[in-house]
């Protein structure tokens, strides 16, 4: 049995086996993106220098505690904060934003009783910290949390407490 000659590939082929090629390419560069960790809106990560300069203008300040590289839970809380309610409160509040990427067992995350990320803390002018341990949903976070920051008079929560 003698095997028939190959034809040559028609320019057709060619082209559609390159436009695989490059939608496979794409694909894999947008999910690389994806799934990248989102910017924090240019927060500091420096936290004394927060703190200090959140005592000296009498601001609050807004310390983003997350795990590195930051868990599913984190990155959603960070969608929050590119929100226009959030901008919105972060300027009507004149918060003082800071993120920490730690572990529980840092300094930092022990001096705030951070046990579990995310956890967001507000550190009031009067030096009242303020707790938000997990996931905060996002109508929550710009209309009840971040309130707090002010200084709200009669608002309670079982995770509010003197910083040490």
């Amino acid at each position: 049995m003698m095997s028939e000659p190959t034809k040559p590939k028609s320019r057709v082929d060619r082209l559609v086996k390159w436009g695989f090629l490059i939608v496979a390419v794409v694909a894999a560069v947008l999910v690389g993106l994806l799934q990248r960790n989102p910017p924090l809106l240019d927060w500091s990560t420096d936290l004394p220098g927060a703190l200090a300069r959140g005592k000296a203008e009498g601001r609050p300040v807004l310390i983003f505690f997350h795990d590195s590289p930051m868990n599913e839970t984190s990155r959603q809380i960070v969608k929050h904060f590119g929100k226009p309610a959030s901008v919105t409160a972060f300027n009507r509040y004149k918060y003082i934003q800071v993120q920490v990427g730690t572990d529980v067992s840092s300094k930092e995350a022990r001096d705030y009783g951070v046990d579990v990320f995310p956890t967001l803390v507000i550190v009031d002018v009067s030096g009242k910290a303020i707790r938000q341990p997990g996931f905060i949903a996002e109508a929550d976070f710009t209309g009840q949390f971040l309130p707090l920051g002010k200084g709200v008079s009669g608002v309670e929560s079982p995770t509010t407490g003197p910083h040490p």
